[in-house]
Parts: structure tokens; C-alpha cells; sequence
């Protein structure tokens, strides 16, 4: 994989366009000093591939998501969204805890959603793990022979 420029990274996969005001707005309102996290993160993801594909071997590419008020009902968009935007090798997510700077109603995640959310992430976590073991396992092994 060729290295790119930040022009050319920054040109390529962005969010949804429904989507994208919405999260940089929860992303300025979680921290107004450092609007645009969002963005530089993507960008991040980016920058790494070329690492990726020299270190395949031994180079895993994960994301870490929190999970807070102002998303909890948009994981499930979200972990597609990098599922099919980015060449990752896991997404893990975590309820927020600790202090904020914006206060405590950033951590209100509501407990009935949690059964959903946790079941959607254990098959988006399986989809991960299936790329990764394509991606390790020799042409021509099968899974079975693979795994025992």
C-alpha cells in the first residue's frame, strides 16, 4: 500500500452526510477545546494503513468507542460505518465513566438499551474476528484445519 498525502487522505471515506454534522457536533459539545476529534481521528485510521499493510504480520488496527448520551442509540450506525469505511481489525466500545467536562448527563445511558447494544457488538466483534482469521489463514487451509 502506497503512502498518501494528507490531501488525499483527507479526500478519501467520509461519514455519511446525515450523519456527519450530527457527530461533530456531539464531538465539539463532549469537548469545545478540541472540536474536530472526530475528523483527525478518521484521518488517524488513515495515516496508518501503510503501517498496516508493512506490518500485517503483526500490526493490528482497532478503534476504541465510547459510549455516552449523546450516541448510545447510534452504535449500531456507527460500528457499520467503520465496518464498511475502514480497513479495521476490531472496534471496541465502553460506557463512559470518570469525570467529563461537560458533567455528569453525558454519562445517562439508559440501562434498557444495553441487551441491544451488547448484542449487536458480539456479532459486529465476530464479523472482526472472521476478517482477521481470512486474512491470517493460507489460501489454501480451510478454517478447520486452521483452528485445531
Amino acid at each position: 500500500m502506497k503512502s498518501l498525502t494528507r490531501s488525499q487522505l483527507a479526500s478519501q471515506t467520509r461519514p455519511l452526510p446525515e450523519h456527519r454534522a450530527r457527530w461533530l457536533r456531539q464531538d465539539a459539545r463532549r469537548n469545545p477545546r478540541r472540536a474536530g476529534n472526530w475528523e483527525k481521528a478518521l484521518d488517524c485510521i488513515r495515516a496508518l494503513y501503510p503501517l498496516k499493510a508493512k506490518h500485517s504480520d503483526r500490526f493490528r488496527l482497532n478503534v476504541n468507542t465510547v459510549v455516552c448520551a449523546d450516541n448510545y442509540n447510534e452504535i449500531e450506525k456507527l460500528g457499520e460505518f467503520m465496518w464498511n469505511n475502514f480497513e479495521l481489525d476490531g472496534q471496541y466500545f465502553n460506557i463512559i465513566r470518570g469525570e467529563t467536562l461537560v458533567g455528569d448527563e453525558i454519562k445517562q445511558v439508559p440501562a434498557q438499551v444495553l441487551p441491544g447494544m451488547y448484542a449487536y457488538i458480539s456479532k459486529l466483534t465476530k464479523r472482526y474476528g472472521d476478517r482477521i482469521l481470512r486474512t491470517m489463514m493460507p489460501a489454501s487451509a480451510s478454517s478447520k484445519t486452521w483452528l485445531t
